[in-house]
This record gives C-alpha cells, sequence and structure tokens, in this order.
C-alpha cells in the first residue's frame, strides 16, 4: 500500500449551518461544503480530518 502525503486538521467543529461546516483551528475559521448532513451529536466536538495533499487547493474567501 502506498501512502500519500496528508494534511491533517485537528480542531472542534461547528455544523448549525445545514450543508456546511466550520473547524475551528488556532483561532481561525475553516469553511467545509457538506457532501451529505453530519450527524448532529459530533457539533462542537473535536475532531481530526485526513486528506491526501494533492487534493487540497486553497483559495482566498471573505465573510
Amino acid at each position: 500500500m502506498q501512502r500519500y502525503p496528508q494534511i491533517i486538521l485537528r480542531g472542534r467543529i461547528d455544523v448549525s449551518e445545514p450543508g456546511a461546516a466550520a473547524l475551528e483551528v488556532g483561532g481561525s475559521l475553516i469553511m467545509f461544503e457538506l457532501a451529505a448532513p453530519l450527524p448532529d451529536s459530533i457539533a462542537a466536538t473535536w475532531v481530526e480530518i485526513r486528506v491526501e495533499a494533492a487534493t487540497v487547493s486553497l483559495w482566498p474567501f471573505q465573510v
């Protein structure tokens, strides 16, 4: 099995918006669009998200 470089994000997740989630990491928010709803029980819990580094893009977004 080949391992690929990963980006690992750890923080507290907020799922208060339908179809979206915000991950709080070090005082900053990382916004996610969700393909499927997350369970209500996950709100405000600490999570770890792992993704292959090659599949990540960073785009500025102003709230």
